[in-house]
């Protein structure tokens, strides 16, 4: 880390690799990216908000009908995916199921497992949701282009993962 260094007046390219190479970034660039995720993650809660007053619902719970609108979990998997405890997740789930906007069904091959589903109204609510991240994340895709948007999706593939492990 140096100090008391001038920033340079020009953004230095940083040489991106898909062969596996080495990719050296400094400090106040990673800095820089953190502060960008701090700052996308506000805009993009900030832009369901009108949709969570709309339906009364929290963030946890708003986050909740999203993930369920891409494939039923279960409360375990739930939990990971809001990474929050079991418990809230218990609880998140509690409060959609009786709200009618999600269900717990049997699984066939496990009845230990209880996977939750959304109902047609939660589908509904999820997706309301959905669209305004949708909005926001469709048109930044756009300005960015292609190679961006590949490169973007590798980078919070890799955050997901490291996550998980």
């Amino acid at each position: 880390m140096t100090v008391n260094t001038p920033k340079p007046n020009f953004v230095r390219p940083v040489p991106v690799s898909l062969s596996g190479q080495r990719l050296y970034l400094r400090e106040e660039e990673l800095d820089h990216g953190v502060a960008r995720l701090f700052e996308v993650a506000s805009l993009i809660k900030n832009a369901t908000f009108e949709a969570r007053q709309r339906h009364n619902l929290t963030w946890t719970c708003a986050h909740a009908l999203v993930i369920l609108l891409r494939a039923p979990v279960g409360v375990a998997g739930l939990a990971q995916s809001l990474d929050v405890t079991k418990q809230s997740a218990i609880k998140t789930a509690g409060e959609l199921e009786g709200r009618g906007l999600l269900i717990r069904d049997d699984d066939a091959r496990d009845a230990r497992r209880r996977p939750l589903h959304l109902t047609p109204t939660g589908q509904d609510i999820a997706r309301d949701i959905a669209s305004a991240m949708r909005g926001l994340l469709a048109n930044a895709y756009r300005q960015a282009g292609g190679e961006a948007v590949s490169g973007s999706d590798a980078v919070l593939a890799a955050i997901s993962r490291a996550k998980l492990s």
